[in-house]
């Protein structure tokens, strides 16, 4: 089998040295007091258990607090960006001179940040950042932390080609006044929400997945690019797979990291906006080849390469004894349609346009191996193309019958 490589996942080639620069940003920004610097671990923690509890939800505005916004950005916020950047980097981003982004729950500005170590290409563009939280202050901590940033790293502060951020005090759908954005995104904003008990009590996902894309959509102008990242969980992964389905069924353009227009092979807890058969939901798009069935089922979610990640990151996240060895992202990137776009393709003919998904699998026999997604559905990469890192995609010659894994049910793509 032969692999053509169409695109890697990873972060650019200056990133490593831009991300130390934002960790010199934050310690400017953001100083600990000597008398409180003993303290800042303790923040930490103690943050972590907050957010990785339903107190989170009761607890919206916690950034308000200096003490929780210092230990925040110095672990949360540093690994977010980490994990944002290889996203961004990946993806077919092409924002015009003056440009507006809408970044929907801004916090302390992670994503506009994570798109400016990602695409120095953008740098000089003069885009318009408008950011919309609850929470003023961190967005106005935020915002000097870009500032900070923009200079370590030699990119334009003031004048024409420099970025001009706003800031507004607004909770999604309202973004505190009209906008009709090139890129509406989202980073660690909807998944909390979308599936608290009270979300659930007023409808199921698919409604829940079909208003957000409305709303998203809506602040999105005509040719124009949504990103939503969460991070690589299973409650993350069934409400994207649940607004691509709506998107798709809504004649968006499903741009990353889908390789095809079909159901998805890996919708986790969803089970798709189609007829009920059986009492089970069935999807809406043309099918394909799923997993057999398991408690657990697989969702769409990516390894984040960690060779970038600044070392001082690194030894502070043991020092706080929350190390980070493995880092997974979720994301969906759509494109509104515009007046000459044409319909995705769905016929399957051609070369097999996959997208690496899985860590890698030692296969029986000594095969490399990888799970993937393909048009086919649930794939089994095997041979030196599962030798590509995750989130990569590939084009490889398609198989000219479908045998399938008798563990995993997976389609075989390989010798």
């Amino acid at each position: 089998m032969k692999a053509r490589f169409v695109a890697p996942f990873g972060a650019p080639k200056d990133a490593g040295p831009d991300l130390e620069a934002f960790l010199a940003a934050v310690a400017e920004i953001f100083p600990v007091q000597e008398s409180r610097r003993r303290y800042l671990k303790e923040d930490v923690l103690r943050l972590w258990k907050d957010l990785t509890s339903e107190r989170s939800l009761r607890f919206a505005d916690y950034l308000g607090k200096p003490s929780v916004l210092a230990a925040y950005v110095r672990y949360f916020m540093a690994w977010n960006v980490v994990r944002l950047v290889p996203v961004l980097a990946s993806l077919p981003l092409d924002l015009p001179e003056g440009g507006t982004v809408l970044d929907i729950g801004s916090g302390p500005l992670t994503l506009p940040i994570a798109l400016w170590i990602a695409r120095p290409d953008l740098r000089d563009r003069g885009l318009r950042v408008l950011c919309t939280d609850r929470v003023r202050k961190p967005m106005e901590s935020g915002a000097a932390l870009l500032d900070a940033l923009r200079l370590k790293t030699g990119g334009p502060v003031l004048g024409p080609g420099a970025w001009k951020v706003d800031l507004r005090h607004a909770v999604f759908p309202d973004t505190g006044g009209h906008v009709k954005a090139d890129l509406v995104a989202s980073a660690n904003a909807f998944t909390e929400f979308f599936w608290s008990s009270t979300a659930r009590r007023e409808s199921n996902l698919g409604e829940r997945a079909s208003d957000l894309l409305s709303a998203l959509a809506g602040a999105c102008k005509a040719g124009g690019a949504i990103l939503v990242a969460e991070p690589g969980e299973p409650r993350s992964g069934a409400m994207l797979s649940a607004l691509r389905e709506a998107a798709l069924l809504s004649g968006l353009r499903v741009e990353s990291p889908c390789p095809h227009s079909r159901a998805c092979p890996m919708p986790g807890a969803f089970g798709g906006l189609g007829d009920r058969v059986d009492g089970k939901a069935r999807s809406a798009l043309l099918p394909v080849h799923s997993p057999k069935w398991r408690p657990k089922m697989p969702w769409c979610h990516f390894p984040v390469p960690l060779d970038t990640a600044p070392p001082a990151l690194t030894r502070f996240s043991g020092e706080v004894g929350l190390p980070k060895d493995r880092l997974t992202v979720s994301w969906m990137a759509l494109r509104k349609p515009s007046g000459g776009d044409r319909a995705p393709e769905a016929e399957q003919k051609g070369l097999l346009r996959t997208r690496l998904v899985s860590d890698p699998i030692r296969l029986p026999g000594g095969w490399d191996g990888r799970y993937a997604c393909s048009d086919l559905g649930y794939t089994l990469v095997v041979g030196t193309a599962a030798r590509e890192g995750a989130g990569s995609l590939l084009d490889l010659d398609r198989p000219a019958r479908i045998d399938r894994d008798e563990k995993s049910g997976a389609v075989i793509a390989g010798p």
